[in-house]
């Protein structure tokens, strides 16, 4: 089913519709519990629904709460492929009646990809379980963890908080999540972050932190050093050569600029950057926070492109707030 078409159908609360939708899942996953199309499909649908408050009949009811407890087994079960236990972790994770269950997958002796999918699943709702967990997590598992909480402007006050307090360390929160938080769309969190982070620096404190690193450039580069920075950081967002993601100006194309302009532009993103490469802050009606650069835009939806190099498309009737943070989205 076009996910449009079940966004409409809920919207115009056809549960007779929703409820045939519905029973043709569960019934797949009756007869196939470790289908990752038919949990993703179900996780899908009710997400859907529950936006819009439609409530089902009591059996059908009965039956989606069997589908979950069976997807908290397979969430589970070590002998299952990760990409099945990820779909049933995000199932599973629909009642907060498994959440104690889900927590002990964020063990070190589990994957990365299900303490990550994890971590995910349970943020939004169990922010103070993750952040009690945070100091225990492998640095790709904070990340994640840093960013679902981000997502959402009550989860990013509770990772601010847990921040001041000193019960996370200030040092595992990215530079890119730190200019998340001092660029974030509640003015008062950023402010507060803003604060915590130390990232007023005046203009003259910029130009003397770039002499100094003019000063110091090397006329002979070293290349593989260079690759091997390039990859860890700067590929997060540009590209060169076939290396990173072209969420920002892609580097291959870049020539005729001297190492003086190049330091500058690395220590001052925001100083020349040009306006289709701007920030954004997207806020939804569900309380979801996105950041990323526009990467498109219809009369009916607007294409972020994130971080990552993912785009995420939203609907303009689901935004609330939009606007630009006015700076680079590089760190």
């Amino acid at each position: 089913i076009v996910p449009t078409i079940l966004e409409m159908a809920s919207r115009m609360k056809n549960v007779q519709f929703l409820t045939r939708v519905v029973s043709e899942l569960l019934k797949q996953l009756e007869s196939s519990p470790a289908s990752v199309a038919s949990m993703r499909s179900l996780t899908s649908i009710l997400t859907v629904m529950d936006r819009q408050s439609n409530e089902l009949p009591q059996q059908t009811v009965a039956r989606i709460d069997k589908a979950l407890a069976q997807a908290l087994i397979t969430a589970n079960d070590e002998q299952m492929t990760v990409s099945v236990r990820i779909a049933a972790i995000e199932l599973s994770g629909r009642t907060a009646k498994h959440t104690e269950t889900l927590l002990e997958l964020l063990s070190s002796t589990e994957p990365i990809e299900i303490q990550t999918a994890t971590t995910k699943v349970l943020a939004p709702t169990n922010p103070q379980e993750i952040l009690k967990r945070f100091t225990g997590m492998s640095p790709g598992v904070r990340s994640a963890a840093v960013e679902s909480l981000l997502s959402r402007e009550s989860t990013a006050r509770d990772l601010m908080s847990a921040i001041s307090t000193k019960a996370i360390p200030i040092n595992s929160i990215s530079l890119l999540h730190q200019q998340r938080l001092t660029s974030h769309v509640d003015k008062e969190l950023q402010a507060e972050a803003k604060k915590l982070f130390d990232t007023s620096q005046t203009s003259d404190e910029r130009t003397q932190l770039i002499s100094k690193y003019q000063s110091s450039i090397s006329p002979n580069g070293d290349i593989p050093r260079g690759k091997q920075i390039f990859t860890q950081h700067c590929g997060t967002c540009h590209h060169f050569k076939g290396i990173g993601n072209k969420v920002g100006p892609d580097l291959t194309t870049l020539k005729n600029r001297s190492a003086n302009a190049l330091v500058t532009a690395i220590l001052d993103p925001g100083a020349a950057v040009e306006d289709k490469y701007l920030n954004y802050s997207l806020l939804t009606f569900d309380g979801v926070v996105h950041a990323g650069i526009i990467a498109g835009e219809t009369s009916t939806a607007l294409e972020l492109l994130l971080a990552d190099g993912k785009t995420k498309t939203i609907v303009r009737s689901d935004i609330e707030r939009l606007q630009t943070t006015g700076q680079s989205l590089m760190p």
